[in-house]
């Protein structure tokens, strides 16, 4: 038994000390890039934090658009990997205009919804998908997001109807 403590003890030492010079920094850098990054305590501070200063991004490229009078906005072609929003409804938008890009997102959100059975899991899936889609980005152009899009799929319809 006094081995086993003293075993315990040597871990939790290892652990403290693991902590204090390892995990510690870490945490402490994230605090101080998030704390850099939010602009200020306002509603539209916090919004910026949340969507990682992609507002900003949004409104630089809306600033170059107007300089071109918006016919990006109507018929595509934005240079997106010059200026990308990083907000996928967004880049849609600028590669493909509004009524192409709207189409797209509205069948891809189709697809999707009708591919999976109707449940309650399924619907949370489908609006946090979507929610990630415009705040955060990278999904819907994403090379890993297909297949766990695809498998999740798959892994949540029955044998049934995987055979029709």
């Amino acid at each position: 038994k006094i081995v086993l403590a003293m075993l315990v003890i040597m871990l939790l030492i290892f652990l403290a000390n693991w902590f204090w010079e390892v995990l510690f920094p870490m945490l402490e850098a994230s605090f101080q890039y998030f704390t850099s990054k939010l602009i200020n305590t306002s509603l539209h501070g916090y919004f910026s934090l949340l969507v990682s200063g992609r507002d900003t991004k949004l409104m630089e490229v809306m600033a170059h658009l107007e300089v071109t009078n918006y016919v990006h906005l109507l018929i595509g072609g934005w240079p997106i990997s010059l200026y990308m929003v990083e907000m996928d409804y967004f880049d849609l938008i600028l590669l493909f205009g509004i009524p192409i890009g709207s189409l797209l997102f509205y069948f891809y959100f189709y697809l999707v919804i009708t591919s999976l059975t109707k449940s309650s899991l399924h619907l949370l899936f489908i609006a946090l998908m979507a929610i990630i889609t415009f705040l955060a980005g990278h999904v819907i152009f994403s090379m890993l997001h297909a297949p766990l899009l695809a498998s999740y799929i798959v892994s949540s319809s029955s044998p049934e109807e995987r055979l029709n």
